[in-house]
């Protein structure tokens, strides 16, 4: 049952709301804007209305596979938490490389803020503060989604390990950090384009991401 539970929970991330929702309109979000499979580039192509639909279902992913391996997977084979950390992950990669895009998925944020809004939801309303600030600072949703997933890390060390809240886990950093890891690496181009000035703006309504 917990590895069905797994499997389940990579499932869940992998349906690709950003290509189903447009799909209903006849738009192949992989063939316009900026071809990602993601809010950013569904606000975009069909405006902020469905970007926000996409991104709250993203972010509802994360948190259900952690629900339902926690009530609804009473046999684990490891404890509690780690349990719910790799769920977590699994939802993460799933909406990374779904397998209902040829391995070919979003970006992971969105998914990534709905596990750890579940597990550490104070560090985590911080980092999506810091990501709110940085957007206003710089109008780049991909250079401020990056300094958010970092602050994460610095806010969770601070808050956590200071024992200003209590429940500090090593693996916790660990999962931290490899998918603050997974996320700059799926926004290499991105960084590219930030480094040679090519990179889009937020309020750019011309050309997508």
């Amino acid at each position: 049952m917990f590895y069905i539970a797994l499997a389940i929970s990579f499932l869940l991330g992998a349906i690709p709301f950003a290509y189903l929702i447009p799909k209903l309109k006849g738009i192949d979000i992989r063939k316009v804007g900026s071809k990602n499979p993601g809010a950013t580039n569904v606000r975009r192509v069909l405006g902020w209305k469905f970007g926000m639909l996409v991104l709250i279902l993203d972010i509802l992913k994360g948190m259900l596979a952690i629900y339902y391996i926690t009530y609804y997977c009473p046999e684990k084979t490891i404890d509690l938490t780690s349990a719910q950390l790799l769920a977590g992950f699994l939802s993460i990669i799933g909406h990374t490389y779904s397998p209902f895009l040829k391995f070919r998925g979003g970006k992971g944020a969105a998914t990534s803020l709905g596990v750890f809004l579940y597990l550490i939801p104070v560090p985590t309303l911080l980092a999506i503060f810091t990501f709110i600030l940085s957007l206003k600072l710089f109008n780049f949703v991909s250079l401020s989604t990056i300094i958010a997933s970092l602050s994460l890390l610095v806010w969770y060390f601070f808050l956590y390990y200071t024992s200003f809240l209590r429940g500090y886990s090593n693996i916790m950093l660990s999962v931290i950090i490899v998918i603050l890891l997974l996320i700059i690496i799926r926004h290499r181009t991105n960084i590219r384009r930030l480094l040679d000035g090519t990179e889009l703006k937020y309020r750019d309504k011309n050309k997508d991401k």
